[in-house]
């Protein structure tokens, strides 16, 4: 019946008189949530959980956990759902690829296989090809009240209400290839975007706070100039869109990489900048087509 202050000021009391322990913090959303309920002493163990990639440098010595590599994630597939042989082991690889080894995504897949019980490896993969947001919204991962899809939507939600062109820059990205989007091209080709990311992207330092925003709830990864997007996250975002806004984003990503893709007469010297966009150009291109919009 004791305020909570002072239950937390007891068990930290008694933390800092002995020794050995580990005390875990689950799903932190933010460094001054725990702040005040640190032990100050050095004589036990503290763990945190947390989506937020940034602000825990001055706290904690952070360890990102990484996707799973394609064969842990396949043979996970393999063993949760105690499927075998040839055709088995093919589904699983296939998916291991379209859900980009995450480990919520690989679970909520054989949580969804396991529990209908008539629906293999195989048989998702060919579904999961045409009705990929459906699935990510069914299948309870074990021990976890949230799907894939509801985890993300969960953050975009808190971020449209604070961070809207943060929402923006993530909603032009799932028109991009999911792998190193540079910041650069964002800003030399900003007049081409729609507001108010054109106002972010055009200032570098509006475009950083966009960036640290979604790194906030890991929606992206910032590694030198490129951004970095999970291609599940890609299809959730553009699932959630409408018609309308999907040709919007779409034809904004195209005139993106027209303007700012080196032309055929384009000197030898910017060829590395060509490679490094061409993916970019490629998946512009198809949802182009896809959506009819910009030719």
């Amino acid at each position: 019946d004791a305020p909570q202050e002072t239950v937390a000021a007891a068990l930290r009391g008694w933390l800092e008189r002995h020794r050995r322990w580990l005390l875990v913090f689950d799903n932190v959303e933010e460094p001054q949530a725990v702040i005040e309920l640190l032990p100050r002493s050095a004589t036990g163990h503290v763990l945190l959980t947390t989506q937020a990639e940034t602000g825990w440098e001055q706290l904690a010595n952070p360890m990102p956990m990484e996707v799973l590599a394609p064969t842990d994630a396949a043979g996970f597939l393999l063993s949760r759902t105690d499927q075998q042989g040839p055709e088995a082991v093919a589904a699983a690889t296939t998916l291991a690829s379209s859900l980009g080894g995450l480990p919520l995504a690989l679970e909520q897949t054989a949580a969804y296989i396991v529990a209908a019980g008539t629906v293999s490896l195989a048989g998702y993969a060919e579904l999961f090809a045409t009705r990929a947001l459906e699935l990510l919204t069914r299948g309870q991962p074990l021990g976890y009240q949230h799907t894939v899809a509801t985890t993300w939507s969960l953050a975009l939600q808190k971020l449209q209400g604070t961070e809207p062109a943060a929402v923006d820059l993530l909603t032009l990205a799932a028109f991009l290839a999911p792998d190193d989007l540079p910041q650069p091209l964002l800003t030399a080709q900003s007049d081409v975007l729609p507001e108010p990311l054109a106002a972010t992207a055009g200032d570098p330092l509006a475009l950083a706070d966009a960036v640290a925003a979604l790194r906030r709830y890991s929606l992206v990864r910032a590694v030198a100039d490129g951004l970095f997007v999970h291609r599940l996250l890609q299809t959730v975002v553009r699932a959630a869109l409408g018609k309308q806004v999907e040709q919007t984003w779409a034809a904004s990503a195209v005139r993106l990489l027209d303007a700012g893709f080196p032309g055929p007469d384009a000197a030898v010297a910017t060829w590395p900048e060509s490679q490094r966009l061409l993916p970019h150009l490629l998946a512009v291109a198809g949802h182009g087509q896809r959506l009819e919009v910009e030719p």
